[in-house]
């Protein structure tokens, strides 16, 4: 059971909030002057070059002299979006709705900024119009799965994806996002069949080969799970997510030296993950490592300074070399934030660390 609930609470939802944006609105802007044909011409050439801070400027003046043009408004929408002022994004995109509600794709970009700021609601309303107005835009389903499940609406995330699979059958990744969403609900057996289908779908997904791992895990089913984990690596050696996986079962399994590379991997390919600096640190703990240790503790003290584990585990690293004076500013540190947290678990352990000092 001990291992059963580790890979339930690992699994990989690989929802992120939608697609890209469409640039349609800037390519399709009508001029109604010389000089506004000119700024959108400029305008135009930014965004081809990646420079979206001066082109949203251009925009904004462009605005000036046509205020009632919806594409416009669009445009900067979308420039706000890629800054990642998603505020900002919003309000135009409604401008851009109020001058013209029955544009699906001004409303899906509504649904993708309030999605980015966290307004799941609103942007599932969003979502849902965009839908209404064109029910065969797929992107707008895939929104709108993304902050059901988020929402905690599983009935409504599951009709919405197996929607998109009624509207596309080789949607693998519709068919990946129903396993994973059944798989947390604890229906192993639904989702490893909605799993192995997008398996057929997608046969070099390593995402799809890692949640297959996590079901056969969880069903116990070791053999399946260590060959859909070995074959997702393969897939995608440097897929930090998957090597993080990776090294969570190889520890389970007792493989020190194992789990040591695939923390590394996956440490390299994206240094802010901080589980795989955690295991990191703890499988060089394990092998007496201490030095490396400290360095990989000290590493994750500056990338979350109020994460209180780990100052608590810098300060025991310390302690393995004798460097007390360091150990004891750590584990303070420890004790301060986790008293700031009410965690009197945390705060125990700190104290019984330092203790040992006495």
């Amino acid at each position: 059971m001990a291992q059963k609930s580790l890979w339930i609470g690992g699994i990989l939802l690989l929802f992120s909030v939608g697609t890209l944006l469409p640039q349609r609105a800037i390519a399709q802007t009508p001029p109604a002057s010389d000089q506004l044909t000119e700024l959108l011409q400029q305008g135009r050439q930014l965004v081809t070059k990646g420079e979206y801070g001066q082109a949203l400027t251009i925009y904004q003046q462009a605005i000036n002299l046509d205020s009632g043009n919806a594409r416009l408004f669009s445009a900067i929408g979308f420039l706000q979006a890629q800054q990642g002022d998603f505020a900002e994004a919003a309000l135009a995109y409604q401008k851009a709705i109020a001058l013209e509600n029955n544009n699906a794709d001004f409303y899906y970009a509504l649904g993708f900024s309030l999605a980015n700021l966290g307004d799941n609601p609103a942007a599932a309303t969003a979502y849902r119009q965009a839908i209404q107005l064109n029910p065969r835009k797929i992107e707008a389903y895939q929104g709108l799965g993304v902050v059901l499940s988020r929402h905690g609406d599983v009935k409504g995330a599951l009709d919405t994806y197996r929607q998109i699979v009624a509207l596309q059958p080789r949607n693998w990744s519709a068919q990946e996002a129903i396993g994973v969403i059944l798989l947390r609900q604890g229906q192993t057996a639904q989702a490893i069949a909605s799993l192995k289908k997008a398996e057929l779908l997608a046969p070099r997904s390593g995402s799809v080969q890692l949640n297959l791992a996590l079901a056969w895990f969880s069903q116990g089913n070791v053999v399946e799970g260590t060959a859909a984990l070995e074959r997702a690596i393969a897939l995608e050696p440097r897929n930090p997510k998957i090597n993080l996986k990776m090294g969570d079962w190889r520890l389970s399994q007792n493989d020190l030296q194992g789990a040591l590379g695939a923390y590394r991997r996956a440490v390299n390919a994206q240094p802010n993950l901080l589980e795989a600096q955690f295991g990191l640190g703890d499988v060089l703990m394990a092998t007496g490592d201490y030095t490396q240790a400290i360095i990989t503790y000290r590493e994750i003290t500056r990338l979350a300074p109020q994460n209180a584990q780990g100052f608590y585990k810098l300060g025991l690293s310390l302690q393995k070399r004798d460097r007390n004076l360091e150990a004891t500013t750590a584990l303070q540190t420890a004790l301060q934030l986790y008293q700031s947290q009410n965690n009197q678990e945390g705060i125990n352990q700190v104290k019984a660390a330092l203790a040992k000092f006495r």
